[in-house]
């Protein structure tokens, strides 16, 4: 058939099949009735090397990842050479299965090491199952030194040298990358993110804007680009794309809950309810709640309630501080527990809705109450403490690449969104020192094709 994307469904199983027969009689030994099998599966479609790894790649992007792995497992069975391994890393890569993908490279690697595109995702592979960051960079240097227009290559390097704290081998990168693929909607992604790194903000959102313009689709590139606008002060156009965040977050894609009303979007609310409920984690909860009492203001204003969920355990806090502005308050609980309402909003939304910016952010301080009883027990103990004085370092070399980077002027506080853990991400006050979201990898094929990891 010419088009293998009309076999893929009726005569993949049996093609499989007949590969498997042949496969097994090639570990017997029996050349005959392998030669007899092959033949047979040949009728269907091409059983020769270059025809698996094209199905394998039809197949992965059908998202039919488990019989990528399939077929091309049975490929390294009956061409046990370095293409074949390298199609089965790619397949298992491409299903998420970074580690299990290490062992076919490196096969691969020892082998036939200049095969392209080999030491770029190995690199990806180790990086992603937790390998050796050292291994990775020095595969990511041979790449681009046995190819120097390795584009792939070039962009997971700007990430490798980040995460060494080599910020100006990540800046020579990115300089390489706006010569070399000025058009690359990721090359220009990471190029913005080294820039970012460096403190140089007009380059960081020059590079971050043309990520977006040339790939509109992509909610990471417009989320880095928030990033970016939040540091600078841009408010106006940083909440605006900071909704990106659901889909442009690695930390936050897939998990905007379902709730059981439409989002707020302004709509008048005289006679509604209004439901906030808190996201990401309890560090963002201590940012964002002081907008509560701007948002309880207007929501009364127009004759609407207030319904304020929080996570339990930063249920006593929230509402011994901020309670009071609302109407109805829970602490955790699930969906079903909720209260009805005729909108929601999450919590990190409300500076965009509410159209927030430093004047408020100033106005809001202090917001948190501290439990009378507990601090008062807190000052009789540190009454006691005998006190001396420690020098010592803040951990700054611990937070990763916030340790490179250069000293710069704008240092005062503004908001911006933390990538430090990634259980939970929060929005801290530091203009020069919080990292976005992290630049991205991908493993690529040998043809033209680059797929997300």
């Amino acid at each position: 058939m010419d088009d293998s994307t009309d076999f893929l469904v009726p005569l993949l199983p049996p093609f499989t099949a007949l590969l498997g027969r042949a496969a097994d009689a090639q570990a017997r030994g029996d050349r005959a009735a392998h030669d007899l099998w092959l033949a047979a599966a040949a009728h269907l479609h091409g059983a020769d090397p270059a025809s698996l790894a094209s199905l394998t790649a039809a197949l992965v992007a059908r998202q039919r990842t488990a019989d990528a792995i399939a077929l091309a497992d049975l490929g390294v069975r009956l061409h046990p050479n370095a293409a074949a391994r390298f199609n089965l890393g790619y397949a298992l890569q491409m299903a998420g299965r970074h580690a299990d993908a290490v062992a076919p490279y490196r096969a691969a690697l020892a082998t036939e090491p200049d095969l392209p595109s080999l030491r770029n995702n190995l690199a990806i592979a180790l990086r992603l199952s937790g390998g050796d960051r050292a291994e990775e960079a020095a595969l990511l240097e041979e790449a681009v030194t046995f190819d120097p227009r390795d584009v792939q290559a070039w962009i997971n390097l700007v990430t490798a040298r980040l995460a060494a704290q080599d910020l100006t081998g990540a800046l020579a990168c990115a300089e390489r990358l706006v010569v070399l693929a000025p058009d690359n909607a990721l090359a220009m992604n990471n190029v913005a993110l080294a820039m970012k790194e460096a403190q140089r903000w007009d380059d960081a959102e020059r590079y971050a804007a043309r990520a977006c313009e040339l790939a509109p689709g992509d909610a990471s590139h417009r989320f880095n680009l928030a990033i970016v606008h939040l540091v600078r002060g841009d408010y106006a156009a940083g909440w605006r794309e900071h909704e990106a965040r659901w889909d442009g977050s690695g930390e936050l894609r897939g998990r905007l809950p379902a709730l059981p009303g439409p989002r707020w979007r302004g709509e008048p609310l005289a006679g509604k309810t209004l439901l906030v409920w808190g996201e990401q984690g309890m560090g963002d909860v201590l940012q964002f709640c002081r907008f509560i009492a701007p948002l309880a203001e207007r929501v009364h204003r127009e004759g609407g309630r207030l319904a304020w969920n929080t996570f339990p355990q930063m249920g006593a806090l929230m509402q011994r501080s901020l309670g009071a502005h609302a109407d109805a308050f829970g602490a955790g609980g699930g969906v079903d527990a909720l209260p009805p309402f005729d909108y929601e909003v999450p919590l990190i939304s409300l500076p965009l809705m509410l159209g927030t910016g430093d004047a408020t952010l100033a106005s809001s301080v202090p917001y948190l109450r501290a439990d009378p009883r507990a601090r008062a027990m807190r000052g009789a103990r540190a009454s006691r403490v005998k006190h001396g004085r420690r020098w010592g370092s803040c951990g700054r070399a611990a937070r990763g690449t916030s340790a490179i980077r250069s000293g710069g002027s704008e240092s005062s506080a503004t908001w911006t969104h933390s990538a430090g853990s990634t259980a939970s991400r929060s929005i801290r006050c530091s203009r020069a020192r919080r990292p976005t979201s992290p630049p991205r990898a991908r493993p690529v094929c040998r043809s033209p094709i680059t797929l997300p990891s």
